[in-house]
């Protein structure tokens, strides 16, 4: 398991520095999570032919949405599950459950001053 170095930024002040509680994913896994998304949404196209008038929207989104939602499962090495640290703008800790793919920057807000803060996420090896 590698460290990920992350921090948190606000304009015109010093970054903060961030805990991540990540998970990586192996290829096995992503193959596995994007074949079961992939398995999901065509149950559902075709659970949604029973439904009247709506099926004509909702077969064709899920059966073309189902290998875009196992691809985009598929290219996520690393879920990002909670952040802490202290806001850059208020110094208050601030803890999210995220539960999300990582990007190199993600968009919060801090609870205690409202602020929008910039998770930034280092890429592995840097």
């Amino acid at each position: 398991m590698q460290p990920v170095t992350a921090s948190f930024r606000y304009h015109g002040m010093p970054a903060t520095p961030a805990q991540l509680e990540v998970r990586h994913w192996d290829p096995s896994q992503r193959f596995m999570r994007a074949f079961q998304g992939l398995g999901m949404c065509w149950l559902a196209a075709v659970l949604a032919v029973l439904l009247p008038v709506l099926h004509w929207v909702l077969v064709p989104s899920l059966l073309i949405g189902g290998p875009v939602f196992a691809f985009m499962r598929y290219r996520e090495r690393m879920t990002v599950l909670a952040a802490r640290g202290p806001c850059p703008a208020c110094g208050v800790e601030m803890s999210f459950a995220l539960g999300q793919a990582s990007r190199r920057r993600m968009m919060l807000r801090c609870d205690h001053c409202g602020r929008g803060i910039t998770l930034e996420v280092a890429p592995p090896g840097a």
